[in-house]
């Protein structure tokens, strides 16, 4: 490392420093802090990764007729109308993450607004009128949000899988924290529910709010049994 440099920042031999910066690259911030401390300086990620692959995800192929009523049934129907090839679980993490299904709108310190937070200038370019509705996009009406979301994550190549979900992810909202908790969130849902009962009641998902998932004893299947949960609430 440069003397002088590390005498102007004060820096000494063996000294640990913490960098918060959420919104930045983490190969781009590697390679800035090294530009400063030496190639010889380790740099370590306090977030954690998560080792979900974008295609184990479960895609809904099927569009039901009829207007959602639940955040679950709109996250499923929104992926498979709005952005076939897209898994359901990456909205509803999406929506989970920004704000828990609907339960904080916003404004939030940036002026996000709505169940899926967006910025007021994103929604002019991207915000529809979901499942019939008419009139202006309402950028705190779900009905319209998910939708809006679903078509902005196609276009950045979310249902092309792979490293085009996390890159869509990325544009989402710019940080590679939030694309590991978003993955990590998706990948974390049974891909069925438990139609025979028989699912062993072993705590609540974090992605559906439903309680009871686990592995089906008779089929070895994965599966939630039923229990009112967030995404249950009628909208």
């Amino acid at each position: 490392m440069n003397a002088t440099v590390a005498a102007r920042l004060g820096l000494v031999k063996d000294l640990a420093v913490l960098i918060n910066a959420p919104a930045d690259n983490l190969t781009s911030l590697v390679a800035k802090v090294r530009a400063v401390t030496g190639a010889g300086s380790q740099v370590v990620s306090l977030q954690p990764t998560t080792a979900t692959t974008p295609g184990q995800l479960p895609v809904a192929t099927s569009v039901p007729s009829g207007r959602p009523t639940t955040y679950l049934q709109l996250y499923q129907e929104s992926a498979a109308r709005y952005c076939p090839g897209l898994s359901w679980t990456v909205l509803a993490a999406i929506g989970e993450v920004e704000s828990g299904d609907g339960a904080n709108e916003g404004p939030s310190s940036a002026g996000a607004l709505g169940p899926m937070q967006f910025m007021p200038s994103t929604w002019k370019e991207w915000g529809i009128d979901g499942f019939g509705d008419t009139g202006t996009p309402n950028i705190m009406n779900p009905f319209d949000a998910v939708p809006s979301a679903a078509e902005m994550l196609c276009e950045d190549g979310a249902a092309q899988g792979g490293s085009s979900l996390q890159s869509a992810i990325f544009a989402y909202n710019h940080a590679d924290w939030y694309v590991s908790e978003v993955l990590a969130i998706a990948g974390s849902t049974p891909p069925e529910p438990d139609a025979g009962g028989c699912c062993p009641g072993a705590g609540r998902s974090p992605l559906t709010g439903l309680v009871g998932w686990g592995t089906c004893p008779t089929t070895m299947r994965s599966c939630w049994s039923h229990s009112e949960g967030p995404r249950d609430r009628t909208m």
